[in-house]
């Protein structure tokens, strides 16, 4: 009875324990909210996954896609991890989507579908100095409107010295 108990015990320790891990897939964002032509940046990763299948996608305030369809070399579970960047030009919402499948080294497949939202707000388009209220772009139309009526008199006062 003793040795039967020893044997168990010593064959449970030498051998290797063997853990089956399914697929995992998870997605993030670098924010929550972004600012109208500001990039927002979804992760999504992908772990113990030997291929995989998968379509990310941003619709609402911004379109953008990425389809990704890899395996890798050996056959053997990874991590990997997928980012797509978009930059909103109007306000409200990002929905990022991941959808596909992934599949780990010992052919076990698992279909994902993640979402993930982002809030866009309205951007200051007009670069403006907060301690004086400076505005880059009046002064851009100011020089441009006077660099014009300079050329004009100019060109009228180099025609009438011809004459």
């Amino acid at each position: 009875m003793k040795l039967k108990h020893f044997l168990i015990i010593i064959i449970t320790i030498f051998i290797p324990q063997i853990v089956f891990a399914e697929p995992v897939a998870s997605i993030s964002t670098n924010t929550d909210s972004v600012e109208t032509g500001d990039s927002a940046v979804v992760n999504v990763t992908l772990t113990d996954v030997a291929s995989w299948n998968i379509k990310i996608t941003g619709s609402g305030a911004a379109t953008c896609s990425n389809k990704e369809v890899d395996v890798t070399p050996d056959a053997k579970n990874t991590t990997k991890n997928i980012t797509l960047s978009c930059t909103p030009a109007e306000e409200g919402e990002i929905t990022f989507t991941v959808v596909g499948d992934i599949t780990d080294e010992s052919g076990n497949t698992k279909d994902i579908s993640l979402t993930k939202n982002v809030n866009v707000t309205k951007g200051n388009a007009i670069t403006t100095n907060p301690q004086t209220g400076f505005q880059a772009e009046k002064l851009v139309w100011v020089v441009g409107i006077l660099a014009i009526g300079y050329a004009f008199w100019y060109y009228k006062h180099l025609n009438l010295n011809k004459i």
